[in-house]
């Protein structure tokens, strides 16, 4: 059977093939994912989903069984996997977030660039961050990207400035060849209130 050309072009397409709602998205493997949170888990008004979504604006929530529309007084933000909710839920509150997400850590492609910086409350930092905690000595070979990003321009109009002086609090030199090798981060936290103020941990993408 000859296949004409509007097949043929069908045929060009992304392939998407399933694998037990695994689905290979573009090469990487994602399926949904429905994760459940009660408001008693919630710290500081920050959750971290099981896995990295493939489009953060695409994830939906459900409150106590009511999925919440835009425009609703229940608001939330995605960062990666982390996300950040506009409201204090009480500690009976059944919370879930409905998304497709990347199956494996290693593929998940979340979009945000290098120098990203967010608030974070987990105990562990996510592989591909780094905390901001003004001690922690980061060996540049491990993280080239970030060093590179840190030696651009920082805003525009000052060409002249790097990021350099505004984010790393000192350089050292580790192994004794004369060059640099080793950086600090300046230490930055996130305040926030409820009920009080409360200074929440900061990592960057890198």
């Amino acid at each position: 059977m000859t296949c004409p050309n509007s097949c043929a072009a069908a045929a060009a397409s992304p392939t998407v093939t399933v694998e037990e709602t695994v689905l290979t998205l573009d090469g990487a493997r994602v399926r949904h994912y429905n994760d459940p949170f009660t408001g008693a888990e919630v710290s500081f008004q920050v959750l971290e989903l099981t896995h990295w979504p493939v489009d953060s604006g695409a994830v939906q929530m459900a409150l106590n069984g009511v999925v919440q529309l835009p425009g609703s007084s229940y608001q939330f933000q995605v960062h990666g996997n982390l996300v950040s909710l506009g409201f204090t839920p009480a500690a009976t509150d059944s919370i879930h977030f409905m998304y497709l997400g990347y199956v494996t850590t290693g593929e998940s492609n979340d979009g945000l660039p290098v120098g990203c910086i967010i608030p974070y409350h987990g105990a562990v930092v996510p592989a591909g961050w780094v905390a901001m905690d003004g001690v922690t000595s980061l060996a540049i070979a491990d993280h080239p990207a970030l060093w590179a990003w840190l030696n651009e321009a920082g805003a525009t109009g000052t060409p002249s400035l790097t990021r350099l002086a505004a984010f790393v609090s000192s350089t050292s030199d580790a192994d004794g060849d004369g060059t640099t090798d080793h950086f600090v981060l300046v230490a930055v936290s996130y305040a926030t209130w409820i009920g009080s103020s409360y200074a929440i941990p900061v990592i960057i993408k890198g």
